[in-house]
């Protein structure tokens, strides 16, 4: 196979397989950095802990914002405080916040009309007095002694953001949740190397811990951004914070279980992912930015972007090649799809997961590589067109529960 094809082939095995060499050697036993995400989890007492803030933002959550916020007060840490901002529910979730929870000393309830996630969480953040405020989805479980854990990593005074680990929660196993579940435990293993460079690019909305004062030195959380959690996140780079990464740190979360809701989701995240990286667009080129620092944008622009297009493109033309009789593309293929498998798989080993899992991998990297690629493309020309994308909320069906949390 020779010309622009082999090229592309090429470029991308090689690329592939450095990512997953250097996920390997860095997770190796004895090769970890010295670093604040290897503090053990008692390095302080709970009376040595920053005291913590808890915003939740609620939008129509009346099916698991109460289970979520009485997991929260389970963990018995002193000085938490809750705050739920209601943000225009149009369902019971006020009525059920009020009668669960009006009386109860940790927990502050705030309404306001409909404006969306981030000006609900900017609402909060304004009434924040701790020095370290925690940003939770009104569907994620966090359980108990999780906090604390987190909290320690504050420890270290460079430390400005701690990135949540999280899991799948469903209770639901059919075969596109498992899929989900791969997905999560791959990115989560790879931020794992990521938070060694702080080229992390993404501080989950669903779980992340901050530091008031540089949260709000970045400004908070612009409210044209449809994905916050990663607009958020690129601006902590650029100014040069550092986020760590605290596998520890789990909670646990209700994915889509259909084709069309996990596309509506998809939709938002990647529509929203290409927002921000146009509207950051010069940290990629200007000088005036810490050259390492860009690498957390260009590792995700092309890793979680370009590189399943280019794999997609390759998929294709194998499939052509069958057609036709060929099998010049077989040592590609192989040795690609070894290459783009090798952080999965490191991912579920760390996990501890069962057989099943490892031999879902390749299916699983397949179907992601087209679905992801018909979003982008989806996402690009309503981008292009200056059309907009709305939240696409996902319906909420309350069944999931907290499982045996695993530290990888």
């Amino acid at each position: 196979m020779t010309g622009p094809f082999s090229l592309l082939a090429w470029t991308t095995i090689v690329l592939l397989l450095l990512k997953g060499v250097t996920c390997l050697f860095t997770r190796l036993p004895g090769k970890k950095k010295k670093s604040v995400a290897n503090v053990p989890d008692h390095a302080d007492t709970m009376e040595d802990l920053p005291a913590l803030t808890i915003l939740i933002p609620a939008y129509n959550e009346e099916v698991t914002i109460a289970a979520v916020i009485e997991t929260l007060l389970c963990h018995e840490l002193p000085g938490l405080r809750i705050l739920v901002i209601n943000d225009g529910s149009t369902d019971n979730t006020l009525q059920v916040l009020v009668r669960r929870f009006g009386l109860h000393p940790d927990v502050s309830i705030y309404t306001q009309s409909n404006k969306g996630k981030s000006a609900a969480l900017n609402y909060g953040l304004e009434l924040v007095q701790t020095a370290i405020v925690g940003v939770i989805d009104a569907d994620t479980m966090v359980p108990p002694g999780v906090l604390p854990s987190s909290l320690s990593h504050f420890s270290d005074p460079d430390i400005a953001a701690v990135c949540g680990n999280i899991k799948v929660g469903n209770a639901n196993k059919n075969w596109l949740i498992q899929f989900q579940k791969i997905e999560y435990q791959t990115i989560n293993y790879e931020k794992s190397f990521l938070q060694h460079r702080n080229w992390i690019s993404v501080i989950p909305g669903a779980l992340g811990l901050f530091r008031t004062n540089r949260l709000r030195e970045a400004g908070g959380f612009r409210e044209t951004a449809l994905t916050e959690d990663y607009d958020l996140t690129i601006r902590l780079v650029k100014q040069g914070y550092k986020i760590t990464y605290a596998s520890a740190a789990t909670g646990e979360t209700e994915v889509p279980e259909t084709l069309p809701a996990l596309y509506k989701q998809r939709m938002r995240w990647i529509y929203g992912n290409l927002q921000t990286i146009l509207e950051h667009r010069r940290f990629l080129r200007s000088r005036s930015y810490n050259a390492s620092s860009r690498m957390a944008l260009l590792f995700d622009l092309y890793y979680n972007k370009l590189a399943q297009v280019t794999g997609c493109v390759i998929d294709g033309w194998v499939l052509w090649s069958v057609v036709q009789g060929s099998t010049a593309w077989l040592l590609y293929y192989v040795v690609f799809i070894l290459a783009d498998g090798i952080c999965s798989w490191m991912g579920l080993y760390h996990n501890r997961a069962e057989t099943g899992a490892y031999l879902r991998v390749i299916p699983q990297r397949f179907f992601f590589r087209i679905f992801t690629t018909i979003i982008i493309l989806h996402a690009a020309m309503v981008l292009l067109f200056k059309g907009k994308q709305q939240w696409n909320k996902l319906t909420r069906t309350g069944k999931f529960r907290l499982q045996e949390m695993d530290t990888a």
